[in-house]
C-alpha cells in the first residue's frame, strides 16, 4: 500500500510545550529537493505525531535576543528578533486507512497568529482599522505526490473561495495559532508557563481520487497533506518593497511586517507560495483505505436492497466483510440514494428498481395499511439499527472567535426556520397598510425579527449568548441561517415535522398564533400553503422578482435564501464547505466572464468565512457524527435538552411505542423518558417471506443473521457498527425480532405482518412539489401557545459505549478497514453510479475530535455581503442545491 504524504503549514494543539527564549537558528535558503527533509514521525494512537520542519527551522518571535516588537521606539523598521529553538511539532489524529473524511490536524511551538494590533484571538476589533488579513497564519493542504516538490502538487484552493472554474473542490485550510495570555503580536516568550501559546488546530477534509481525480489519492496511489507555517523571511522573488534580483534571505525578517498583503508573513498568496515559507513544511505520510466497491466489485449480486439513506455509513462498513466470507458469502446491493417512499413503493408493486427487482426495502416508518394491503408481498419486518435526526451547525462567536458547540433549540423555533418566517432586509421599506409585494417588503413576515439570533426566544434558551456573539449582519443579509435541508420526499422529513407539529407551542405558531416573545408570526404564505407533518420540505413565499426585459428576470427576494438540496450527502458536504443553500441575491451574468448587459441569473451562494458563519444543516446523526459538527439539544416533551448521543437515543428506544405489527416502534411525543433525544428514529428492512429463490432465501436470511449478531458489535473492523457515536446497537428485544424475521425468510413463511394504523404509519401522499401556494388545512384544532422553555438538563457527550465488546472482526483475518464516504457505482449502470462529486462525507475512523478553526485564503475574517447591483461578478459557485 502506497503512502500518502501530510504537509501541516502551522496547526496547533490545545495544549503544546510553551515557547521559551533560545538564540536564534540559522535559517539556511530553501533547499530544491523535495522529502520530508528534517521532519521525523512517530505513531501516535490512530495518527502520527511529526517534529521538526523540512528545512529545520523553528518559529520565529520578534522578542527574542532583545527583540522589541520588529521596530525601535521611533518606529523605525528592525530586524531584532530570533528563532525560538523549540521543535514545532504536528498531529493529525488518524492517517491510515483514509477516505473522503475529516481529520483533526494541531500544532505547537509556532508563532502565533496575528495582525499589528496583537495576538489571534485578542484583537482589539478585526474589522475596524483595515486588519482584513494576518501575519503567521498556517497553511494546510492536500497533494498529489508523497514528496510534493511545489504547491503545484496540491489543491490549494481554500476551502472559503468555492469550487473554481476550472471544478476543482476546495479542501485547503487556513488556521490560526492561538497568542494565548500574551500581549505582543508575533510572541510567546513573554508567557514562556502559557500551554496556549503557540497551539493551534484545524479540521481538513481528505480527498480520494473520486472527489479529486488530479489529486488521484487512492490505497495505490502516494498523497501528502502538506502544512506550511508562513513564517516570513525574504524570498527571492519579485516584490514592490525590495529592490529587482534581491538574494534570498530567510533569516531577514525586515519584511515580514511592511504592511498585512506585502509582508512576508501574510497570508496572502505570496505569504504561501515563497521559498522561505515552503522550507519551514512538515510532512506527514497518510494512506488510503480501499473503497467498499474495491472490495465487493459490481457482479452478480444476490439480492438488491434499497432505501435509509441514515443507513449508508453502517452498509459500506458491513458488506465488504459479508462478501469477503469464503463460507458465507452474501454479496448485495445497497441504493441509498433512493428515499424510504421510493423503497417502499417498489418493494410492495414489485416494479423495477433502477436495474432489478427491489428485494429490500430500508425505511424508518413502515407504509399506511392501504399500501400493504394492496400489494400481493407478503413480507415482515427486522430492526437494522438506530440512528437520530440532528440538527448540526457551524456558527462562530464574535467575541472570542471559536465555534458555537452548546446551542439549544425547541420545536417552535425549528418552526420558525422551516417556514422561513425570519424577515431578513425584507420588511425595511413595507408602508403602513401595504398589500402589495415589493423588492422590499415581503409581507408575509412583516413585524417578525430579521433573524434567528435576534429572536428573544433563542436568546432566552441560550443566555449564554447575546447578539453581539453573532455575526447578526451576515445571517440578516443572507438569510444563510436558513437549515440546508434534503429535498424530496423523505421518512427524515416527515419525523422531524411530525416532532414539530406536536409540541403545542410550535403548533399554535404554524397555525398563526404569535410567540410570546416578540410576537413573531408564522409566515403567512406558509400558514395558507402548508399542512404538518410533511414528507417534502416546500417553499411557498413567492419572494419579489425585478424584470428586466433586455437581461431577464432575477429575483433578489425570499426566495433565495433557502432551496433544499438533493440527498443528505450534499447536505453534509455544502456544511461542511460553509456553503449555505442560498442563491446570490444580486443578479450575475448567466455566463462566467461577461459584463452587463447580459442574460442575468442567481448564482449559488459563496462559502462563508471563519469566524463569521451562521449555518444550520438537518441531517442523520451518523453523518452528523462522522463528519464532528456540533448538534443541538433538542428540548424533549420531558421538558429537558437533550443532544444526540448513545445514551440519550437508547433512553428513547426504551420509551417507544410498538405499532400495529408488533415490531416496527415510533416515539410517542405524549409520552417520553427524561433523557430521551426526541428525533431518535429506528431503521428496519421489509424483508419479503413468500416467493423468494432459495439464493435469495439463503442470501437475504444471512444478511438479517449477521445484523443481529457482528454487525451490532461497535468496532472499526469490517462488519461492525462504526463507534463515532451515529448508532446505536439493537437491544435484544430488536435483534431477537431480526433473528425472527431471518427465521420467516428462510421458512418461507408467507405470512405478513399486520397493517399500520398509528401515528408513525400514516404516511402522507407524496406532495407535487413545486413553490406557489396552495390550499390545505392544518391539523386539528389550535393548541396553546407559551413561553416555557422546560428545563435545562443536558446529557454531557459520550463515547460510545458498545453493547458487546467490539472484536478482532475481519482485520485479524487479513482484511483492511473499509474506506467510507462517497458511494460508488454498484453496478454497470450508470444510473447507480451515485453520490459523487463534492461530498464531504464522515470517515469511518472519524472519532470525535475538535472543530475546524480554518479560513479560506488571504481572508482573516471578513462577512460575506451578497447584496449588490446586477454585475458580471458575484459568488463562487456552490454544491449542488
Amino acid at each position: 500500500m502506497f503512502t500518502a504524504v501530510l504537509v501541516v503549514a502551522g496547526a496547533v494543539t490545545a495544549s503544546g510545550p510553551a515557547f521559551g527564549v533560545a538564540s536564534p537558528v540559522s535559517r539556511a535558503a530553501a533547499s530544491s529537493s523535495v522529502g520530508v527533509g528534517n521532519t521525523s514521525c512517530a505513531p501516535t494512537g490512530s495518527g502520527q505525531t511529526c517534529s521538526g520542519t523540512f528545512g529545520g527551522e523553528t518559529a520565529w518571535d520578534w522578542w527574542i535576543d532583545g527583540g522589541t516588537g520588529g521596530a525601535d521606539v521611533n518606529g523605525n523598521i528592525n530586524n531584532l528578533g530570533g528563532q525560538t529553538g523549540l521543535t514545532p511539532t504536528v498531529t493529525v489524529d488518524q492517517t491510515s486507512n483514509l477516505t473522503n473524511q475529516m481529520v483533526h490536524v494541531s500544532w505547537s511551538n509556532f508563532t502565533p497568529t496575528s495582525t499589528q494590533n496583537g495576538n489571534w484571538p485578542q484583537w482589539p476589533n478585526q474589522y475596524n482599522g483595515g486588519q482584513s488579513q494576518s501575519q503567521y497564519a498556517v497553511s494546510v493542504y492536500e497533494c498529489a505526490s508523497a514528496t510534493p516538490a511545489s504547491l503545484s502538487d496540491c489543491n490549494s484552493q481554500f476551502t472559503n473561495q468555492g469550487i473554481s472554474q476550472s471544478g476543482v473542490k476546495p479542501n485547503a485550510v487556513e488556521g490560526f495559532t492561538r497568542g494565548g495570555n500574551s500581549t505582543e503580536f508575533g510572541d510567546c516568550t513573554s508567557v514562556p508557563s502559557d500551554t496556549v501559546c503557540g497551539t493551534g488546530y484545524a479540521d481538513i477534509q481528505i480527498q480520494t481520487a473520486v472527489e479529486n481525480n488530479l489529486l488521484g489519492c487512492t490505497d495505490k496511489h502516494a498523497c501528502s497533506i502538506v502544512v506550511v507555517p508562513n513564517w516570513g523571511g525574504v524570498p527571492n522573488e519579485p516584490s514592490s518593497t525590495l529592490p529587482p534580483n534581491a538574494p534570498t534571505s530567510c533569516d531577514d525578517h525586515t519584511n515580514d511586517l511592511v504592511n498585512i498583503e506585502a509582508g512576508y508573513a501574510g497570508n496572502s498568496p505570496l505569504g504561501e507560495f515563497d521559498i522561505c515559507a515552503w522550507n519551514d513544511r512538515i510532512v506527514i505520510p497518510i494512506s488510503f483505505a480501499k473503497t467498499p466497491t474495491q472490495y465487493c466489485p459490481a457482479r452478480a449480486y444476490q439480492f438488491v436492497s434499497e432505501g435509509a439513506p441514515a443507513l449508508e455509513r453502517a452498509m459500506n462498513q458491513w458488506r465488504p466483510a459479508w462478501c469477503l466470507d469464503a463460507q458465507n458469502r452474501i454479496s448485495f446491493d445497497y441504493n441509498s440514494a433512493a428515499n424510504e417512499y421510493q423503497a417502499r413503493s417498489d418493494f410492495l408493486s414489485g416494479n423495477a428498481a433502477l436495474t432489478a427487482r427491489t428485494d429490500v426495502a430500508l425505511v424508518t416508518d413502515p407504509p399506511p395499511s392501504d399500501q400493504s394491503a394492496a400489494s400481493s408481498r407478503k413480507f415482515t419486518y427486522a430492526p437494522i439499527a438506530t440512528t437520530g435526526i440532528a440538527v448540526a451547525y457551524y456558527i462562530d462567536d464574535q467575541k472570542s472567535l471559536e465555534p458555537i458547540t452548546d446551542l439549544k433549540l425547541n420545536a417552535r423555533l425549528l418552526a420558525k426556520l422551516l417556514t422561513e418566517s425570519y424577515s431578513l432586509q425584507f420588511t425595511q421599506q413595507c408602508g403602513a397598510g401595504q398589500t402589495i409585494q415589493t423588492e422590499f417588503c415581503d409581507l408575509g413576515v412583516v413585524g417578525n425579527p430579521t433573524d434567528i439570533f435576534a429572536d428573544p426566544e433563542f436568546l432566552a434558551l441560550n443566555p449564554q449568548y447575546t447578539t453581539a456573539d453573532f455575526d447578526e449582519e451576515q445571517a440578516r443579509v443572507g438569510g444563510d441561517f436558513y437549515p440546508i435541508v434534503i429535498a424530496g420526499n423523505s421518512d427524515l422529513t416527515y419525523e422531524l415535522t411530525r416532532w414539530i407539529v406536536s409540541d403545542p407551542a410550535a403548533r399554535a405558531f404554524l397555525e398563526g398564533q404569535p410567540d410570546p416573545y416578540s410576537h413573531m408570526h408564522v409566515n403567512t404564505y406558509f400558514k395558507t400553503g402548508q399542512s404538518y407533518p410533511i414528507s417534502q420540505f416546500e417553499i411557498f413565499d413567492p419572494g419579489f422578482n425585478v424584470a428586466n426585459p433586455s437581461q431577464g428576470q432575477y429575483s433578489i427576494a425570499m426566495q433565495n435564501a433557502w432551496n433544499p438540496v438533493t440527498g443528505l450527502d450534499n447536505v453534509a458536504a455544502h456544511l461542511a464547505n460553509w456553503t449555505s443553500s442560498a442563491l446570490s441575491f444580486a443578479a450575475n451574468c448567466a455566463v462566467v466572464g461577461q459584463t452587463p448587459p447580459c442574460p442575468l441569473t442567481n448564482l449559488k451562494a459563496g462559502p462563508e468565512n471563519l469566524p463569521t458563519r451562521t449555518l444550520f444543516a438537518i441531517m442523520d446523526q451518523g453523518t452528523a457524527a462522522a463528519f464532528r459538527f456540533p448538534t443541538a439539544q433538542l428540548l424533549n416533551p420531558a421538558g429537558n435538552y437533550e443532544a444526540p448521543t448513545i445514551e440519550s437515543m437508547s433512553a428513547a428506544v426504551g420509551a417507544m411505542k410498538t405499532n400495529p405489527d408488533k415490531i416496527t416502534q415510533y416515539q410517542d411525543f405524549a409520552a417520553t423518558s427524561a433523557g430521551a433525544y426526541p428525533l431518535t428514529e429506528v431503521q428496519y428492512a421489509m424483508v419479503p417471506t413468500c416467493g423468494l429463490s432459495q439464493g435469495k432465501v439463503k442470501a437475504i436470511s444471512g444478511f438479517l443473521t449477521n445484523v443481529a449478531t457482528t454487525a451490532q458489535l461497535y468496532g472499526t473492523d469490517l462488519g461492525q457498527l462504526p463507534p463515532f457515536g451515529g448508532y446505536l446497537a439493537l437491544d435484544d428485544a430488536q435483534k431477537a425480532q431480526t433473528r425472527a424475521a431471518a427465521q420467516a425468510v428462510s421458512s418461507q413463511s408467507c405470512t405478513s405482518a399486520a397493517g399500520d394504523t398509528t401515528v408513525s404509519g400514516q404516511i402522507p401522499p407524496k406532495s407535487s412539489g413545486g413553490s406557489g401556494g396552495g390550499g390545505g388545512g392544518l391539523l386539528g384544532s389550535s393548541g396553546v401557545g407559551g413561553g416555557s422553555l422546560g428545563g435545562h438538563s443536558v446529557s454531557g457527550t459520550a463515547s460510545p459505549s458498545a453493547q458487546s465488546t467490539p472484536t478482532a472482526g475481519a482485520q485479524a483475518n487479513g482484511q483492511q478497514p473499509v474506506g467510507l464516504g462517497t458511494k460508488g457505482s454498484d453496478s454497470g449502470d450508470v444510473a447507480r453510479i451515485v453520490l459523487i462529486a463534492a461530498l464531504v462525507l464522515g470517515g469511518l475512523l472519524a472519532i470525535g475530535g475538535p472543530l475546524t478553526l480554518a479560513i479560506a485564503n488571504g481572508n482573516l475574517p471578513g462577512s460575506r455581503r451578497r447584496r449588490g447591483k446586477p454585475g458580471s461578478g458575484g459568488g463562487q459557485g456552490g454544491l449542488d442545491g
